[in-house]
Parts: structure tokens; C-alpha cells; sequence
């Protein structure tokens, strides 16, 4: 029972800093990185989803074949563009201000009307998937 019991200790260190890293990659890039979402995103859906999955882009958004919500961080803002891929063009949905929490592992967005939302971000240990968890959403349903 005892090697049992330190292989379980010793894989769930090893996960934990596999994913430990991939979560400080999101963070560490942040500033200059670029992701996209499926899902269709305005004011009103980043109130209300309680996740929103993104995945980091590292083609040219030419090579994207589905309608997608880019998501352009750079200096502390964020803005969201609709991707339109048949027509290769891009519409404003908002620009937010951001502000990350590396060490607790959040985001929170400022919206328009100064409303912040907190979001933990998930990550896959690659770095160029991350689920962000609602905060607010996730106190209320549990």
C-alpha cells in the first residue's frame, strides 16, 4: 500500500508542475499573444457564460474556415473581433481593459460600463488551450 501511495503523491506533483507551466506560458505571453473562440462573444455573453474556451492562434487567421471571436491582448487591452472566414473580415465587438493575476492564476476584463468579471484561467500543460471559468457565475451555481 505504501508504493501505491507515493506514486499517487508523486504523479500528482508531477501534473501539478506540468500544468503549473502551462498556465505561467499563458501568462508569460499574454501581452503579445493572440487566441480565438468558437464561441460567439459580445457584452453580453461575457457577463453570462460561465466558460469560455480559446485557443492560442498561431496560423494567419486567412487559414481559419469557421466564424470565430478573435482575442488580441496587448498592453492591458483587450480587444474581441467577429472573424467572418468566408469574407475574411473582422468586426468589432469590444475593447476592455484587462488585468492578470499570474500567481492566483486569473484574469479579470473591465467592461465598457466599468463592470469587472474575473475569470480562472484553465490551461492545458502545451499552452494554446485555455478555459476561462467565470468566477462570479461558478460562486452561483454551486
Amino acid at each position: 500500500m505504501k508504493p501505491t501511495f507515493t506514486f499517487v503523491i508523486f504523479l500528482a506533483i508531477a501534473l501539478c508542475r506540468h500544468s503549473c507551466h502551462g498556465q505561467s506560458l499563458f501568462f508569460t505571453d499574454l501581452n503579445t499573444s493572440t487566441w480565438v473562440s468558437s464561441a460567439g462573444i459580445n457584452d453580453l455573453p461575457l457577463k453570462t457564460s460561465e466558460d469560455i474556451p480559446l485557443s492560442k492562434l498561431i496560423l494567419s487567421k486567412d487559414s481559419l474556415t469557421k466564424n470565430v471571436s478573435i482575442w488580441t491582448f496587448r498592453d492591458s487591452t483587450l480587444t474581441i473581433q467577429k472573424y467572418h472566414a468566408s469574407q475574411k473580415t473582422e468586426t468589432l465587438i469590444g475593447i476592455y481593459k484587462f488585468e492578470s493575476f499570474p500567481e492566483k492564476g486569473l484574469l479579470k476584463v473591465t467592461l465598457s460600463n466599468g463592470q469587472p468579471l474575473l475569470y480562472k484561467v484553465g490551461i492545458l500543460s502545451s499552452g494554446h488551450y485555455a478555459l476561462l471559468i467565470n468566477e462570479r457565475k461558478k460562486k452561483h451555481t454551486r
